[in-house]
């Protein structure tokens, strides 16, 4: 179980657990993808075992979710609702079994429903002296002021673009120049960087933009468009212009090629900040995400989007 670039976290809890002052409840917050769960988990190690070692036994049943003191809610729904709240909490009214302490890890705090809200609250607020409760949150803004007053707020950064590439170069086994496409697009998440890999990601981005530029050129028909892109997430399609146009007005204000995100096609973003409005553009991509939101026909939306992108 790796915690990657989050070694402030992990000192911090080595701390205030070595000296007993460890707080009735954390709300660990930080980008979706950026490893919450897993930072939970170690932190639930750390309380556990005094090294943390991740060897022992009870380390590793924490690993494999199996500790009966470590009671972990995972949300698969769109809300987190009292009846989903009403059975994590049961594991807080007994004492632990094998561990001095029982800890809650709850995932999706910003998703609370009110009356779901209002019961975590009441554990909160009077909680027994043996239990930790670790809420994770993807926007602490999001969660409701009621629970994030109550508990201490733990941040977790995005990762150092060059500390994802080779960690991905490492262990996930890709060739660096891919590797630093996928940190520089992923922005931080190690979650994400590993989605996109699984996803062939690379291949869709080739799609993507090579259809922007043949658009420019008035190379490719519409039809092709939707052959091209019909089993490409629209929100993926939108997310890669928009890092496009992104790297077009970094580019206009003198910036280095360094801070792209699509460094390897840093030659024609040159040649196309010279008569781009990527303000223009960014505008129609947005509203081309709105109309995605509300429009059930999202090929059509696209190739309306391109079409728009093909004057700015």
């Amino acid at each position: 179980m790796d915690v990657i670039g989050q070694d402030h976290i992990l000192e911090y809890f080595k701390k205030v657990v070595g000296s007993n002052q460890l707080s009735h409840c954390y709300i660990i917050h930080g980008k979706k993808g950026t490893g919450k769960k897993t930072i939970s988990r170690k932190i639930a190690q750390l309380i556990a075992c005094p090294q943390g070692c991740g060897n022992c036994r009870t380390c590793q049943n924490i690993y494999k979710d199996n500790h009966p003191d470590i009671i972990m809610y995972v949300n698969e729904d769109q809300n987190v609702k009292l009846e989903n709240i009403s059975e994590f909490k049961k594991g807080g009214k007994f004492s632990p079994l094998e561990i001095n302490k029982k800890i809650l890890i709850l995932e999706d705090t910003e998703m609370l429903t009110p009356q779901a809200a209002n019961s975590i609250l009441t554990m909160i607020e009077e909680p027994p002296d043996y239990l930790v409760i670790i809420l994770l949150a993807n926007n602490l803004d999001k969660v409701l002021p009621t629970i994030s007053s109550r508990a201490v707020p733990i941040k977790v950064m995005p990762l150092n673009k060059n500390v994802l590439k080779e960690y991905l170069c490492e262990n996930v086994k890709i060739k660096e120049r891919e590797a630093l496409v996928i940190s520089n697009f992923s922005q931080g998440s190690l979650g994400q960087a590993i989605d996109l890999v699984n996803s062939g990601f690379l291949e869709k981005r080739k799609i993507v933009i090579d259809i922007l530029l043949k658009i420019k050129e008035k190379k490719i028909a519409f039809a092709d468009i939707e052959l091209s892109i019909k089993e490409i997430d629209p929100e993926l399609v939108l997310d890669l212009l928009i890092f496009w146009y992104r790297d077009i007005l970094y580019l206009k204000k003198g910036g280095a090629k360094t801070k792209i995100v699509n460094f390897d096609y840093y030659d024609i973003l040159i040649e196309e900040r010279e008569w781009q409005d990527p303000y223009l553009a960014m505008k129609e991509i947005e509203k081309a995400r709105v109309n995605l939101n509300y429009k059930g026909n999202f090929i059509l939306n696209l190739e309306v989007l391109f079409m728009r992108l093909q004057e700015v």
